[in-house]
């Protein structure tokens, strides 16, 4: 028994990729369902007569070029449909009854029909469908179904039109067997039942197994052909053809998908097909292998990235699960600092009335002065714990999106802020319509303008609200020609808390920009602020045309 065949083992590697890596690796998924597609389609094209590939549920989702023999129609007509639509009428029903039954029990079809509109002179066709199973030895997790159809040119008691019987039929001689063994793509053995060994085989066989010449594979058993089931090389799925033929020794034919090796120690898939055969009064197996190495890389492949699919969604389950827990405990903080926090300042705003009103006269005006500032600071904390309370809520509205005219929402909000005497409010033609959540759109606005108008500081304040068309979404600005603002403080104006003058000279929270910062970006938008010392401010925003469900 020759045995020089040798295997190296490859390296396992560990994926410890991070959460960002594996995001990034999501498109290759896609790319291997499109090689896998690509290299179905190629072998279907190969095949030299019609042939089709099916869904479980017998739509036609592959069909190879050779249909444009059989019918006018191209190939494209029949997808999405069942293949025997294509029948004569006669035949058309009692296929699909035999379809039926097959589609029930999970077993193949081979009968002879009629097409309804034959572009070809043949008559008859021979149809077979196979199922096509995961699991080929337990017949479990059915994937799809495999038929051909071969136009029938032999007397009906002439053997079946299926290549592995032709080729039995040729094996005691002739050129048509010569023609099958020298130009078949496929690795064609015959092996001896008894000896287990290869008694012949085929060129292909020669090339696919990486010897020099016919001679070094003669005399090899079976698992010579396979890599030793150790370390990286065994595999759950690999299963022998004699070992599927041993566990069905009253079948006729077999069918597996098992890993071989080559002399030079490289692994590749093979999909093999086994029949028992009488040559001269003498039984074999013939048995035909078909490498189906870049269908199985792509499987293996796909596998790989459904997993880490799936352990992304648990990762994106546990950090939903985490960011429930933290809108809870928000939630809950908001609750507390609204009424806890609030009912001290409101004692101490009431302790500071009653102290001057009981003191009246006898009060100084010193400290008359010293109990209004005191009452101002109160209400500046009630206006900062109200700011928080707001900001903290920002962004987390559940409110379905509807459609939002801009132009009257616009002058909701200007009614709602009554701008003083003498300023002006100019909103520019032609506001769209978009898909949004209203409240959160009017809260953007309605903070941008108030804050224009409040820090305008000129009894002829302009502000300008314009829009442009960015794809996607909309560009709002809203304008005024204040003070304007010094670059070094344009991050500044979004930090919460924070303003550019003390709050002594200006009673404001430092909260508002914040809020509509949140807001948008929430919403997926935008907003940064265009502006220069004493030449006004500009703060433009992003808005998507069409919000997305919550």
């Amino acid at each position: 028994m020759n045995s020089s065949f040798a295997f190296h083992s490859p390296n396992s590697q560990a994926s410890d990729a991070s959460y960002s890596h594996r995001q990034s690796e999501v498109p290759q998924l896609q790319q291997a369902l499109q090689l896998t597609q690509s290299i179905q389609q190629q072998r279907l094209d190969a095949i030299p007569y019609p042939a089709f590939v099916m869904n479980p549920d017998g739509m036609a989702i592959a069909i190879n070029c050779h249909w444009q023999v059989l019918t006018p129609h191209h190939p494209d007509h029949f997808l999405g449909v069942a293949p025997y639509e294509a029948l004569s009428s006669g035949d058309r029903d009692r296929v699909q009854t035999l379809w039926q039954e097959a589609h029930q029990h999970r077993h193949p079809i081979e009968t002879q029909c009629a097409l309804a509109h034959p572009a070809t002179p043949a008559e008859r066709f021979h149809l077979q469908i196979h199922p096509v199973f995961s699991d080929p030895h337990q017949r479990q997790d059915l994937v799809e179904w495999f038929g051909t159809l071969v136009p029938v040119v032999k007397p009906a008691s002439s053997p079946e039109p299926n290549w592995l019987s032709q080729c039995v039929t040729l094996l005691d001689g002739g050129e048509l067997c010569s023609t099958i063994f020298e130009e078949s793509t496929d690795a064609i053995l015959l092996v001896d039942p008894q000896q287990q060994t290869i008694c012949d085989c085929n060129p292909s066989a020669v090339a696919m197994f990486g010897a020099e010449t016919t001679a070094d594979l003669l005399g090899l058993r079976d698992d010579d052909l396979h890599p030793p089931a150790e370390g990286d090389r065994g595999s759950p799925d690999s299963t022998s053809i004699l070992a599927a033929i041993r566990q069905q020794p009253q079948a006729t034919t077999w069918h597996c998908e098992t890993l071989y090796g080559t002399r030079q120690g490289q692994c590749f898939w093979g999909n093999v097909a086994a029949k028992l055969v009488q040559i001269s009064d003498r039984a074999f197996y013939l048995i035909r292998i078909t490498d189906i190495s870049d269908r199985k890389q792509a499987e293996m492949a796909l596998k790989t990235k459904t997993g880490e699919l799936k352990t992304l969604n648990r990762q994106l389950l546990h950090l939903t699960t985490r960011l429930k827990i933290q809108n809870r405990e928000l939630n809950q903080f908001a609750y507390v600092a609204s009424h806890d926090l609030k009912a001290p300042l409101r004692g101490i705003l009431s302790l500071s009335e009653w102290l001057e009103d009981d003191l009246g006269e006898r009060l100084p005006s010193e400290n008359r002065h010293q109990l209004q500032l005191l009452r101002n600071r109160v209400l500046r904390m009630e206006s900062l714990i109200n700011g928080l309370l707001d900001y903290s809520r920002a962004g987390r509205t559940s409110h379905s999106p509807e459609r939002v005219a801009i132009a009257p929402l616009l002058r909701e909000v200007i009614l709602a802020l009554k701008p003083p005497a003498g300023f002006m409010v100019h909103i520019a033609p032609e506001m769209p319509t978009l898909v949004a959540r209203r409240r959160s759109l009017k809260q953007v606005f309605l903070k941008l303008i108030s804050n224009a108008i409040k820090h305008c500081r000129r009894t002829d304040g302009v502000v300008s609200i314009t829009v442009m068309d960015r794809d996607n979404g909309y560009e709002f600005a809203v304008s005024d020609n204040g003070p304007g603002i010094d670059r070094r403080y344009h991050d500044k104006v979004f930090e919460i808390f924070q303003t550019l003058r003390s709050k002594d000279e200006e009673e404001a929270t430092g909260v508002g920009l914040s809020i509509a910062k949140k807001i948008v970006h929430s919403e997926g938008g935008d907003i940064w602020v265009e502006s220069e010392a004493g030449k006004g401010t500009t703060m433009r925003f992003t808005w998507p045309k069409q919000a997305t469900e919550r």
